[in-house]
């Protein structure tokens, strides 16, 4: 855990070279009972009493403010959605958007779909787009989970609210 400016702080540990991850629990309000994201990981030399790491997020994220928003639809209305997905890695990733969405934020979602998996190059971003035509009248609040591949599996490294 960390304080309120982000920072975790480990003490008493002996020399040496540590691994460590990151990640950041979400939003209560989501979907999803376990919404980790994973941030990234990184190595670190201890020496002596003190030492501090910046950790600088890796994992793609969604990268602009979606184009589908909380509004009102009409029964059949199709309404066209968007996320951009951004890569700062060295490497090429894979990863793919689910996106729910829903009119009382709570189960059964009245609309649910994982969207294809696209593999985004170092330093760009891909362009999910998603189109919902909602059965029934009303307000419609939108999910987004970024699952990416990391070591041969996907996981959440993102999401939007």
């Amino acid at each position: 855990t960390t304080n309120t400016s982000g920072q975790a702080t480990f003490s008493a540990l002996a020399d040496g070279i540590y691994n460590y991850e990151v990640s950041y629990q979400g939003a209560n309000s989501s979907p999803l009972a376990d919404n980790t994201e994973y941030w990234g990981s990184g190595r670190v030399t201890i020496t002596g009493s003190a030492q501090s790491v910046i950790f600088t997020r890796t994992q793609p994220y969604i990268s602009a403010e979606a184009t589908f928003s909380p509004f009102t639809l009409t029964s059949g209305q199709s309404s066209p959605g968007s996320f951009s997905v951004k890569n700062t890695q060295a490497n090429a990733v894979d990863a793919y958007v689910s996106v729910w969405v829903d009119q009382d934020k709570v189960s059964a979602w009245d609309y649910t779909q994982d969207l294809t998996a696209k593999t985004i190059n170092s330093g760009s971003s891909a362009a999910f787009p998603f189109t919902v035509t909602p059965t029934n009248p009303g307000t419609y609040f939108c999910y987004a989970f970024v699952y990416t591949k990391v070591n041969g599996s996907y996981i959440i490294t993102d999401q939007y609210t």
